[in-house]
């Protein structure tokens, strides 16, 4: 379903282009769509080369359009192409929300690039947005891929300070990251705090095996 609907835009925004059955020339909000259906497809080197087209036709791409590009490098693992678009919509005065950051976050997180996980998130924080719990498990499974217990703490306690509560994704990262670095008192710490909580902020069968 999702191939089709990537190739109906595709097809519908190439009429356009050439103005067949007497449609109207192709705006951001019709790139734009086209580039979110590359996304959910996962085809993130035609969601590039719709912003390259959006470009030479003279458009600028929003916000959004750029948002769902960096979600399509994301998915695809492309990071360095993720955190290229994020500098690129700053060059071209294009304010990155929450939903970049978390998908720019989450690329380099993939790629165990931790240090450039943390350089977005202080861009972000910078900018005066404010992270969301997806935000805060882009940047945890980050310390856990790279094994850094430390720092994945530093996001439980920084949740709480934006009063947030770590959802079950969040914690099972967590306490696999303690559990690697051999920190099993936190580990089971986390499990204690949360395992009574809601089911939504629980630790899943998951993170107790990684403690067991």
């Amino acid at each position: 379903r999702q191939a089709s609907a990537w190739w109906q835009a595709l097809a519908l925004l190439a009429d356009m282009e050439q103005g067949c059955r007497g449609l109207p020339e192709p705006g951001v909000v019709h790139y734009s769509a086209a580039v979110s259906a590359c996304e959910l497809g996962g085809y993130w080197a035609m969601a590039m080369a719709l912003l390259a087209t959006l470009a030479a036709r003279g458009l600028a791409a929003n916000v959004k359009c750029y948002g769902a590009a960096i979600s399509a490098c994301e998915k695809a693992k492309q990071w360095e192409r993720s955190l290229l678009l994020v500098f690129e919509m700053k060059d071209r005065l294009v304010v990155p929300d929450a939903v970049v950051y978390n998908a720019a976050i989450s690329a380099c997180g993939k790629a165990r690039e931790l240090r450039l996980a943390f350089a977005l998130w202080n861009m972000m924080l910078h900018e005066g947005l404010t992270p969301s719990v997806v935000t805060f498990a882009a940047m945890v499974s980050a310390c856990e891929k790279q094994r850094n217990w430390e720092r994945a703490l530093e996001m439980l306690a920084s949740m709480q300070q934006f009063r947030l509560e770590p959802d079950s994704v969040t914690l099972n990262a967590m306490i696999s990251a303690c559990e690697s670095g051999s920190q099993w008192a936190h580990a089971v710490g986390l499990l204690a705090s949360f395992s009574h909580g809601r089911s939504e902020s629980r630790p899943t069968l998951e993170g107790y095996n990684a403690v067991v």
